[in-house]
């Protein structure tokens, strides 16, 4: 048996991991990439530390002049002392509106604003006039019933009398008469005279009672009257009638809204609602006492104070500014990212036309410096508490702390700078950065 041949090993060749020339060109890239990195940081660093150039930004020069502090604020019209329809204080709870003027109505003195639906009214005052009439039935039949009597008594009354006269008569024979009919006689002018004494006590007794009995009718009457007047009364209350001349102003109502968010606004009084005892349904305000109720930004709460004098703008009369004083003052109150106060003005210029409800504008002139260095009120920049511009030097803003003295809305009176010097009207940062 030959032996099969055997086929020859190769041997293996080991290969690396990762060529030296790969290695070395991996390390340079990584090293020229941070390189460039750190150019790009340090290009941009130095940019930033330097100077912004005024060439493209809008600049302001520095003036010297007076600066004034006006406010603005917007409201309506109001009257003062405004005559108020109220729901009548009835009990059985809400009413229902059944006619109602629109609102902005003329109206004169006596003039049916509003009428509640009096259905109610109207059966208590039937049921009251029926008690009354029942009571005045009863009088009459209790009088009646009184004089029947009377009648009665009086015959009765003159039948005793006449029982003791007879009895006194025969009294006057018993001298001669036997001892025994003499007594019977004086026994029957005894019982005559007493039951006279009896039947005239027992009738002044029914007198009285039947008196009694009348006047408790008459009682009953008096309480049907009152009824009668009250249920006339509340009738002629369901009517509200204005008391002045002017234009209505029906009020929002409040009682029918079952939710409230920020900003709802209520509607107002018509006709179907219901009115509770005391709501106020519509009011008149007296025109020649005409103020503008306004409302302020919080900021401007410090500048305000009552006596300021101010000018009104109404929106209906364009054109015609109306001279006004501050009134009043009210509290800050609403969201704390909305904070705002009420104010109100009294209108010195009778202006005709003019009808509450009416949206103006007010401008006060609170505070006023007649000689200082002023700027644009979007020039000034604080941080911090503190105040500064940026000031063109050498064609480079620079950063320039100034101290404020009075700010308005479109300009801030303030020192540090000279009369002329050119400042930033935009924040060079914006545009590039600037040198603190």
């Amino acid at each position: 048996m030959s032996a099969q041949p055997q086929p020859a090993l190769t041997p293996l060749t080991p290969q690396r991991p990762f060529p030296r020339r790969r290695r070395w060109r991996f390390w340079l890239a990584l090293a020229a990439l941070l390189l460039a990195g750190a150019a790009a940081l340090g290009v941009w660093s130095w940019r930033r530390l330097q100077p912004t150039p005024a060439v493209s930004l809008p600049v302001f020069r520095v003036a010297y002049g007076r600066v004034r502090v006006v406010l603005y604020a917007n409201g309506t019209l109001g009257g003062e002392n405004p005559d108020r329809m109220a729901a009548p204080g009835i009990g059985g709870g809400g009413m229902y509106l059944s006619y109602l003027l629109p609102d902005g109505s003329l109206v004169h003195p006596g003039e049916v604003v509003a009428r509640f639906s009096a259905a109610q009214q109207q059966y208590q005052l039937l049921q009251a006039e029926n008690s009354v009439a029942q009571a005045q039935a009863q009088i009459a039949s209790a009088r009646a019933a009184m004089q029947a009597q009377a009648e009665e008594d009086r015959y009765a009354l003159l039948n005793a009398r006449d029982q003791v006269r007879l009895a006194q008569l025969e009294v006057r024979r018993n001298p001669i008469l036997a001892a025994l009919d003499a007594r019977a006689n004086l026994l029957k002018l005894s019982a005559a005279q007493a039951q006279l004494v009896q039947l005239q006590g027992d009738l002044a007794g029914q007198r009285q009672s039947g008196l009694a009995e009348i006047r408790i009718q008459q009682a009953a009457a008096h309480e049907a009257k009152l009824k009668v007047e009250l249920a006339r009364h509340n009738i002629a209350a369901m009517e509200l009638r204005a008391h002045r001349a002017g234009y209505l102003s029906i009020q929002p109502n409040l009682h029918n809204q079952y939710f409230y968010f920020p900003g709802m606004t209520f509607p107002r009084y018509h006709l179907g609602d219901q009115v509770y005892p005391g709501n106020v349904v519509a009011e008149v305000p007296d025109l020649s006492q005409l103020r503008l109720n306004a409302t302020l930004g919080e900021a401007n709460r410090a500048y305000l104070a009552a006596g300021e004098q101010a000018v009104v703008s109404v929106i209906a009369r364009p054109g015609r500014t109306i001279k006004a004083r501050v009134i009043n003052v009210g509290g800050v109150s609403g969201r704390p990212w909305r904070r705002q106060f009420h104010c109100t003005l009294a209108l010195l210029d009778q202006v005709p036309g003019l009808r509450p409800g009416m949206s103006a504008e007010a401008r006060i002139t609170v505070k006023q410096m007649p000689h200082v260095l002023w700027a644009p009120a979007e020039a000034v920049f604080g941080t911090g508490g503190s105040a500064y511009v940026y000031l063109r030097r050498q064609g480079r803003f620079l950063r320039q702390p100034v101290k404020v003295l009075l700010r308005s809305e479109t300009r801030v009176a303030l020192t540090g700078l000279q009369a002329g010097d050119s400042i930033a009207l935009v924040n060079p940062q914006a545009a590039g950065g600037a040198t603190p």
